[in-house]
């Protein structure tokens, strides 16, 4: 007869056959952190996995991992980002992740005829003519439509804006003369059109800055000459200017008194040393240098808003004459359609004569003025050898 197991921790207790201890047990992974973790596991065979489960728990992230269990590193927040709007002009339709840039185009200066309150991008297609008319409900050309101020038409005294008369005989009345408000002698007390209107004796340069600037013209014939550097590999290079002055062409510094006492001595080198191989934009936390290297010059949108005053402060603005705007290539607001220029032209820069980057072209300040040295004299966002060859050579004696 074959003895039973009488072991009471045995797994086979009470049956024949010796006694075994195995059986009954249950091995593996009993780490609750782990991966693999196997709660029914009484012992821990080393199995432990902390690897196949771990990844990234963040869900803002572009490698978020939906089945990790364990949190890994997050690496990658930029591969799935973008603008996740459809009726954004830079919509992505691949970004999983909103990067709160999306885009609008249209037109951002208020004031203009299509302003647009949703956009926040210009996109040069403000249009300041379509809506400009006569605001005075007197006019015989009044605009009920209009929202920026344009030249109104009144009848003549006694006569309405058909030139019929309001009184009984109005032949004392009758002032013969140019009637026709787009004519160079158009006449504004005339009731009676006489054949005498001409349209070419008012062209000419109207822009004070130009060099052949015509103070009796008061309408832009496109032949204004703005001399200037049109050389863009040069400091002073100006593009504003349509014709070529190499004298206003120059890299080299117009100052190098960095503490203002009206000489270039040591002290000043000693300063210049103080920046030499600092960057842009935050020039090594020094102070003077940020102050007089970086400015916070105005947005297109900025300076274009002053059309809007130009054109309805403007005497001679009458939009029914032609297609009006301004014709040259380096203004601000240049329209190639424009087919009449009253002086609206919006040139950028410094406009302040005391600055030491004066701008003698400009006529709408860009807010670019700088009163102190920048050491950066060539402008590369970098002071270095070269300016130094510059200072030393121009001031080295």
């Amino acid at each position: 007869m074959t003895d039973s197991c009488t072991h009471p921790d045995a797994c086979n207790f009470g049956d024949e056959g010796p006694c075994e201890f195995l059986s009954c047990l249950t091995f593996g992974c009993n780490v609750s952190a782990a991966c693999n973790y196997d709660p029914a596991a009484q012992f821990n065979d080393g199995t432990c996995d902390y690897g196949s489960c771990t990844g990234c728990m963040n869900p803002s992230a572009c490698d978020f991992d939906p089945e990790a269990t364990i949190a890994g590193g997050c690496y990658d927040f930029a591969s799935c980002a973008g603008c996740t709007v459809e009726a954004a002009d830079n919509y992505n339709p691949t970004a999983t992740l909103s990067n709160g840039l999306c885009i609008y185009n249209g037109c951002t200066i208020p004031g203009a005829c299509n302003f647009s309150a949703t956009a926040n991008s210009n996109d040069g297609t403000c249009d300041f003519a379509s809506c400009t008319g006569c605001l005075d409900n007197n006019a015989c050309n009044y605009d009920g439509g209009a929202s920026i101020a344009g030249f109104c038409d009144y009848p003549a005294a006694n006569f309405d804006c058909a030139g019929n008369c309001l009184i009984g005989d109005c032949s004392a009345f009758i002032v013969q003369g140019c009637t026709d408000g787009c004519a160079c002698n158009y006449d504004p007390f005339a009731n009676t059109p006489d054949g005498s209107c001409e349209f070419g004796s008012c062209g000419g340069c109207i822009y004070p800055q130009a060099e052949n600037y015509d103070p009796v013209a008061s309408r832009d014939d496109g032949s204004c000459i703005f001399e200037g550097c049109t050389d863009s590999d040069f400091v002073t290079y100006a593009p504003q200017a349509n014709a070529l002055n190499a004298n206003w062409c120059s890299n080299m510094p117009v100052s190098a008194d960095f503490n203002h006492d009206g000489m270039v001595q040591v002290e000043d080198l000693t300063q210049f040393l103080q920046a030499f191989t600092l960057t842009s934009p935050s020039w090594g936390g020094v102070a003077w240098v940020g102050s007089a290297c970086e400015v916070d010059a105005l947005s297109q949108d900025e300076m274009l808003a002053a059309v809007v005053a130009n054109q309805s402060t403007t005497d001679s603005w009458i939009p029914t004459c032609a297609a009006p705007g301004c014709s040259y290539h380096g203004a601000l607001n240049f329209n190639p359609a424009a087919t009449m220029d009253n002086g609206v032209c919006l040139f950028a820069g410094c406009t302040d004569e005391d600055a030491l980057n004066y701008d003698r072209l400009a006529n709408v300040d860009d807010n670019t003025c700088r009163y102190d040295v920048c050491p950066d004299f060539n402008g590369d966002g970098e002071v270095k050898v070269n300016d130094l060859m510059d200072f030393l050579l121009l001031w080295g004696n």
